[in-house]
C-alpha cells in the first residue's frame, strides 16, 4: 500500500500543484488575457471607425461635401456597422454635450440628452464616458446595458470610447462581460473535469502531461483564431471602403490594395503588390517623396493633400490623399496607409464653371458690340434704300448700292451669329439650305485642320430644313471638330455628305418617334481609332468625354443630339474600334419657295397713310426711319428721346395710330414709354425694335400686346411689319365693336 501511496504521492502532489496553479494562477491569468484581447479588439474597431470618419472629414475639407451632409452620411454608415459572432455587436455615437447622435438599437435615444441616463445600478455611465474622453481622449468603462438588440435582457458590458476631436463626437462600442465569464466558466469546468480524470488516473502522469500539452495547444489555437478573426474584421472594413486604400512598407512598396483601388485605377493586386505602384506622374514624383518623408518624420504621422494619379489606361485623375503612418513593435514606423478619394469630377466642374463665367463675360461684351453695330447698320441700310428710290434708272449707281445692301445683309447675318453667341438671338426656325451652311463650316475648318487630314465632301443635295441656321452651323461644327480630334495626331480622312431619302411609316425600326416623310441625312465620318463599345451608349450624355480635363467639356455631342431632337430629327452613330466612326443626323425637309432674284425693289411692299410716332436716340436711325416710312406713305413724327415722345403723345393721344420706338434710350426705355402711352390710350398698336432682342422682356411685351422687331430693318421688312401690326389692331377693334 505504501508503495502505491509512494507512487501516488508524487502524482497526487503534481495534481495538487497543478490544481493550485490552475485555480490560483492560470485561470485568473487566462481571464485577464481574454479580457485584454477583448479590450484590444474593441479599441481597434473603434479606431477603425475613427479612421472612417476621417474620410468624411477629408471630403468636407476638400469641399466635396458640406459639414452637415458629411456628418449625416457618417452617422448613417456607423449605424450599419456590425460585428461579433452573431453580427449584432454595434457602434454608437454621442456628442460632448451628452446628446445621442447614432444608436442602431435605440433610435429613440437619438437626439436626446443622456446626462441623466443610468443603468440598473444607478450609474451615470454616459457622463462617465464623456468625462473619460475629455481627460484622456479614449478609454474603457463598464456598465449594465441591454443585450444587443434584446431590450428585455440586461448584462454587464465593457465599452471602449474614443473622441473624434474635429466634430466633438464620442464613438463607442463594447463587449458583454458575461461572454468573458462564460468562457472562463467553461474553461474552469474543463480543467476541473480533467483534474478529476487526473486524480482517477493518478498513476498516469505521462498521460496527464500529454493532456496538458494538448490543452495548451488548443488554447494557443483559440488565441490564433481570435487574432485571425480580428484581422478578418479589419480586412473586411478595408475591403468595403468605397475609396481606394493602399498599405505601403517603409520602402514604398505596396503590401495591400482594396477592390476600390483596382476599380478606379485598373491594377490587379498581382500587378502592384511587392513593388512601388507606377501611378504617380513624373511632375509629382519629387513632391510625393518629400511629402512621405515629412509624414514619417512628423509627430502626428498624418497628412492630407490633393494631387494627381494616373490610371492603368492612362487617365489622369485628381485625387484627395489622406496618409497616416502605422507603427510596429517598439512604436517604430512600419509603413503607411493611404486613402484616396477621386475628385476628378469636382475639379472638372470647377473648370467648367470658370469657363462658363468667361463665356458669359465674352457674351455680354459681344452683345453690346452687336447692338451698336445694328444701330450703325440700320442707318446704312435705311439711307441706301432711300438713295435707291431717288436714282431712277441709273444702273451703275444702283448696282453699287445693291452691293452695299448685300454687304449689309451679310453684316446682319454676322451680327445675328454674334448675338447667338451672346445668347441674345431669338434663333427662330426658318427655311435653311444645309448645303450652304456645310460649305461655310468646311471652309472655316480647312484653315484650322492639320495638313494630314484630308476632306472629302458629297454635298449635292439642295434640300431645305426648317431650323435656326446658327444651330445647324453649330451642329455641323461640333460633328466635324469631334471627327478631326478623333484623328489627332495621326491624321486621316474627314468625309461629310448630304443625302435625301423618304422615311416610310414603320420603315425604320431603329427610328421610333420619327414621322414618315422626306428627310435629309447629314453624315460625318472619320478614319480615327473608333469608339469603344462600352462607351458607345454614353457619348451623347452631357459632360461625358474621353478627352483630358482641359480638352473638352463633354457637351459637343449632347448639343448635337439636342438640336436634332428639337427639329424633329435624330442622330445616330456607328463605330468599330480601329475603323473610325460615322455620325448620321436625320432632319425632316420642307418645300422652299421660288428663290428671289436678289434685286431690291419696292414692288409689293405694303403702304399706308396712318400717323406714326417714331422714337430713337440715334440721330441717323431716326432720320432714316422717318424717310423710309414717309416713302411708304405714312405720316411720321420723328423724335430723338423718349421724354420728347411722351410729351408729344400727352399733348394729343388721338393724333397717332402707331408708336414705333427703340428699346434702349436714356431716361425711359421703349417698354417704359409704351406703358406710359398705353395708360393714356389703351389698345394703341406699339412696335419696339432693338439691336438685341433679349433687351426686351418678352413676357412683359406680350402681356401689353407689343410687337418686337430686331434691328436692322430693310424697307420691305419695315413696310410689312408696320402694315401687319396696324391691320391686326384694326381687325381686333372691329371684332370688339361687332360684339
Amino acid at each position: 500500500m505504501r508503495k502505491y501511496l509512494g507512487a501516488f504521492f508524487p502524482s497526487a502532489l503534481a495534481v495538487a500543484l497543478i490544481a493550485v496553479s490552475l485555480f490560483v494562477f492560470i485561470l485568473p491569468e487566462t481571464e485577464r488575457s481574454l479580457l485584454k484581447k477583448k479590450q484590444d479588439f474593441i479599441r481597434e474597431t473603434t479606431s477603425i471607425v475613427i479612421s472612417f470618419l476621417n474620410t468624411y472629414l477629408d471630403q468636407v475639407e476638400s469641399g466635396a461635401l458640406s459639414l452637415a451632409e458629411a456628418q449625416h452620411r457618417a452617422r448613417a454608415r456607423v449605424r450599419e456597422f456590425r460585428y461579433g459572432p452573431e453580427n449584432k455587436d454595434y457602434f454608437w455615437i454621442i456628442g460632448l454635450d451628452l446628446v445621442t447622435l447614432a444608436h442602431p438599437y435605440r433610435p429613440d435615444h437619438e437626439g436626446q440628452d443622456q446626462s441623466g441616463l443610468t443603468d440598473i445600478k444607478g450609474k451615470r455611465f454616459m457622463v462617465e464616458a464623456v468625462e473619460l474622453v475629455k481627460t484622456r481622449g479614449e478609454g474603457f468603462f463598464s456598465y449594465h446595458w441591454q443585450w444587443q438588440d434584446d431590450p428585455t435582457r440586461v448584462e454587464e458590458k465593457l465599452s471602449h470610447v474614443k473622441l473624434f476631436k474635429p466634430w466633438g463626437w464620442v464613438v463607442g462600442t463594447g463587449v458583454y462581460l458575461g461572454d468573458v465569464r462564460q468562457e472562463i466558466i467553461a474553461l474552469t469546468r474543463t480543467f476541473t473535469y480533467m483534474g478529476l480524470v487526473a486524480v482517477l488516473l493518478v498513476g498516469s502522469l505521462t498521460g496527464f502531461i500529454s493532456w496538458r500539452r494538448y490543452q495548451s495547444d488548443r488554447t494557443k489555437q483559440m488565441a490564433e483564431q481570435a487574432l485571425l478573426e480580428a484581422y478578418a474584421k479589419h480586412h473586411a472594413v478595408l475591403q468595403a471602403s468605397p475609396n481606394p486604400v493602399i498599405l505601403y512598407d517603409q520602402q514604398g512598396r505596396a503590401t495591400f490594395i482594396n477592390p476600390a483601388f483596382s476599380r478606379l485605377f485598373g491594377y490587379s493586386p498581382e500587378e502592384v503588390l511587392g513593388r512601388p505602384i507606377p501611378y504617380i506622374p513624373a511632375e509629382y514624383q519629387a513632391a510625393t517623396t518629400e511629402g512621405s518623408q515629412r509624414v514619417y518624420a512628423s509627430q502626428e504621422g498624418q497628412a492630407h493633400f490633393e494631387s494627381v494619379r494616373i490610371a492603368k489606361d492612362g487617365r489622369r485623375l485628381s485625387v484627395s490623399v489622406s496618409a497616416a503612418v502605422f507603427r510596429g513593435g517598439g512604436g517604430q514606423p512600419a509603413g503607411m496607409v493611404v486613402c484616396l478619394a477621386d475628385i476628378t469630377h469636382i475639379k472638372q466642374s470647377e473648370r467648367a464653371l470658370r469657363q462658363t463665367q468667361k463665356l458669359e463675360a465674352l457674351g455680354t461684351l459681344a452683345g453690346g458690340i452687336a447692338h451698336d453695330f445694328n444701330n450703325i447698320l440700320g442707318a446704312i441700310t435705311g439711307f441706301t434704300e432711300l438713295a435707291l428710290t431717288r436714282l431712277g434708272d441709273q444702273q451703275a449707281p444702283r448696282q453699287h448700292l445693291h452691293k452695299v445692301l448685300q454687304a449689309c445683309q451679310r453684316a446682319k447675318e454676322l451680327i445675328r451669329q454674334i448675338l447667338t453667341f451672346a445668347r441674345s438671338s431669338d434663333g427662330a426656325p426658318r427655311p435653311v439650305e444645309v448645303r450652304v451652311i456645310a460649305k461655310e463650316v468646311l471652309h472655316l475648318l480647312r484653315a484650322t485642320l492639320p495638313a494630314n487630314i484630308e476632306m472629302k465632301t458629297t454635298l449635292d443635295s439642295h434640300a431645305v430644313v426648317l431650323a435656326d441656321p446658327t444651330q445647324i452651323h453649330q451642329m455641323l461644327m461640333n460633328l466635324c471638330t469631334n471627327a478631326a480630334q478623333a484623328m489627332d495626331p495621326g491624321g486621316g480622312v474627314l468625309a461629310v455628305g448630304l443625302r435625301e431619302f423618304n422615311l416610310a411609316a414603320g420603315g425604320q425600326a431603329d427610328s421610333p418617334g420619327l414621322k414618315p416623310g422626306p428627310y435629309l441625312e447629314i453624315s460625318v465620318r472619320d478614319s480615327g481609332a473608333g469608339i469603344a463599345p462600352e462607351i458607345l451608349d454614353k457619348i451623347f450624355d452631357p459632360f461625358f468625354t474621353t478627352k483630358g480635363p482641359s480638352e473638352g467639356t463633354g457637351l459637343g455631342l449632347a448639343v448635337v443630339h439636342g438640336i436634332a431632337a428639337k427639329y424633329g430629327g435624330r442622330v445616330s452613330v456607328e463605330s468599330q474600334p480601329g475603323q473610325g466612326a460615322a455620325f448620321r443626323v436625320w432632319l425632316p425637309t420642307v418645300d422652299q419657295a421660288a428663290a428671289e432674284d436678289g434685286q431690291w425693289s419696292l414692288d409689293g411692299v405694303p403702304r399706308g397713310g396712318e400717323a406714326i410716332l417714331l422714337v430713337d436716340d440715334e440721330g441717323d436711325l431716326v432720320e432714316a426711319g422717318r424717310q423710309m416710312l414717309e416713302l411708304l406713305g405714312y405720316r411720321v413724327t420723328a423724335l430723338g428721346s423718349s421724354a420728347q415722345a411722351l410729351e408729344a403723345f400727352q399733348a394729343g393721344p388721338q393724333a397717332f395710330d402707331l408708336l414705333f420706338s427703340d428699346q434702349i434710350m436714356p431716361g425711359l426705355s421703349g417698354l417704359d414709354l409704351a406703358r406710359e402711352v398705353l395708360a393714356l390710350r389703351p389698345g394703341l398698336p406699339v412696335i419696339i425694335y432693338s439691336g438685341r432682342s433679349s433687351q426686351v422682356p418678352e413676357e412683359q411685351a406680350r402681356a401689353l400686346g407689343i410687337t418686337i422687331l430686331a434691328k436692322p430693318l430693310d424697307l420691305a421688312s419695315l413696310g410689312r411689319a408696320v402694315r401687319q401690326v396696324l391691320d391686326g389692331a384694326a381687325s381686333g377693334a372691329a371684332s370688339r365693336g361687332g360684339r
